[in-house]
């Protein structure tokens, strides 16, 4: 982040700047790592439009797979891209506090409604709700009884049958979630920590947080200077054989 003119809105805050965005290579078996891509805008952008204004470019320049971010960059739109670019999101951390209850084990029908909770028992009915993107389903009580998953269950007892009730969009992100506890994605998003280091390398050694220049194109091209140089030291520190610090923290 870059304290600088012009003064903007955030919100109700008035804020002061630029941010800066970097992307980085993360792979555990190259000698150094190198930053790919650099943006920059007025400090109200989203961390969801810079994913979306630059995942393409990134993707044609690297052939990107997987891009490891933390979870202010994952919405809806950036699933999009995402998706389009053939990139796959992989999120440190979500957004909001983790629920109670899991949906990610039911097994839908998609947009026609819920095929089986998360112990394989069918619903007596099940239906959709197109206008609100809504799954719903009644199981009998006896299926609910003594089961091992209720404590994780979001079934709620009625006065004929236990019924569960949830969005598409809630199932979609108690999957991720699952999907990005186990222990092969744990490994995965500690490599995000590097590109931290790397924030702190450009402030002490390129002056990144200090600039004799004013306005946002001037910004933005002395920013991409910063992060050349930066590679360039990389580079020298393989060629020298000074690769200690990139294979320990990266």
């Amino acid at each position: 982040m870059m304290k600088m003119q012009p003064i903007v809105k955030k919100g109700s805050k008035a804020q002061k700047g630029y941010s800066v965005n970097i992307s980085e290579t993360s792979n555990p078996d190259n000698p150094a790592q190198m930053i790919t891509d650099v943006s920059l805008d007025a400090n109200i952008n989203s961390d969801v439009n810079f994913l979306n204004n630059r995942l393409a470019d990134i993707n044609n320049k690297t052939d990107l797979e997987k891009l490891i971010v933390d979870g202010a960059y994952y919405g809806s739109d950036s699933k999009k891209t995402a998706q389009i670019n053939k990139t796959e999101l992989i999120l440190t951390t979500l957004t909001g506090q983790d629920p109670k209850y899991s949906t990610a084990e039911f097994k839908l029908k998609h947009k026609e409604g819920i095929v089986a909770c998360p112990m394989g028992k069918s619903p007596v009915k099940d239906k959709y709700l197109n206008s609100s993107d809504t799954y719903a389903a009644w199981f009998e009580k006896g299926d609910c009884r003594n089961c091992t998953y209720q404590d994780k269950c979001p079934v709620t007892e009625q006065k004929k049958n236990m019924t569960v009730r949830f969005k598409k969009k809630r199932y979609d992100r108690d999957r991720l979630r699952d999907k990005h506890s186990t222990n092969e994605y744990q490994l995965l998003k500690r490599l995000r920590a590097a590109v931290e280091g790397t924030f702190s390398a450009l402030k002490r050694s390129q002056g990144l947080d200090q600039f004799k220049v004013c306005g946002k194109l001037k910004v933005r091209c002395t920013t991409m200077y910063k992060a050349l140089g930066y590679n360039i030291k990389q580079l020298v520190r393989i060629l020298n054989g000074d690769i200690r610090t990139c294979l320990s923290t990266r």
